[in-house]
């Protein structure tokens, strides 16, 4: 009698152990489910921006300079404009593209960007279709991303170029931007100012 129910108490043992396992199977198999989706998330988090953001601080920004490369047929335009702008650690500035037009084809502001002791420049720009196209508020986001040096006259590195309505790459090139004058450009007091100031351009993702 005594083994008989030894026996019982040893199976009840097995039975409560295999259900544990299970549950915890359960719980694990659960999170990795909900963490999933939230992975995904962030992989096009560059898509969607919101340019209220920038800073603010009373802090100066101070202007870094004009760069691009635009070489003008008189009846198209091709090549790339950058203005850039420094607020403490943080870089500032917009982006253009012409791939024929007199007027930018794609244009946007820089989202991300850093500039370090050695001179090496990062930045990401978020752009659409001018707002000289009618339907340029539906236009696809594209965001172009920059990596190489930047001196007073000259700035080289490789442009990457992301579509985000199919999340593709669709070029990566050398790029060289040199100094320019092309424009008149300042330096602000503040961030305040500096919105102010390019109000129109900050508000493409309204």
């Amino acid at each position: 009698m005594k083994h008989l129910l030894l026996l019982q108490a040893f199976m009840l043992l097995l039975i409560l152990n295999s259900c544990r396992e299970n549950i915890d199977k359960k719980e694990v198999n659960e999170t990795l489910i909900q963490e999933n989706p939230i992975t995904r998330k962030l992989e096009n988090s560059a898509c969607k921006v919101t340019f209220d953001t920038m800073g603010n601080t009373n802090a100066p920004v101070e202007l870094i300079g004009l760069y691009e490369n635009i070489v003008n047929t008189n009846d198209h335009t091709y090549g790339y404009s950058l203005k850039l702008w420094k607020l403490e650690e943080q870089i500032l500035g917009f982006f253009n593209v012409y791939e024929s037009s007199l007027e930018p084809d794609r244009s946007g502001v820089i989202t991300s960007g850093s500039l370090a002791t050695n001179d090496s420049l990062y930045i990401e720009a978020w752009t659409k279709e001018s707002k000289g196209f009618k339907d340029w508020q539906q236009s696809d986001v594209h965001i172009f991303s920059f990596s190489g040096k930047l001196n007073a006259n000259k700035l080289i590195g490789k442009l990457s170029m992301l579509n985000c309505s199919n999340n593709t790459i669709e070029y990566v090139q050398q790029l060289e931007l040199n100094y320019s004058e092309m424009w008149p450009l300042e330096s602000y007091a503040n961030i305040e100012d500096w919105k102010e100031n390019y109000a129109n351009n900050l508000d493409m993702a309204n």
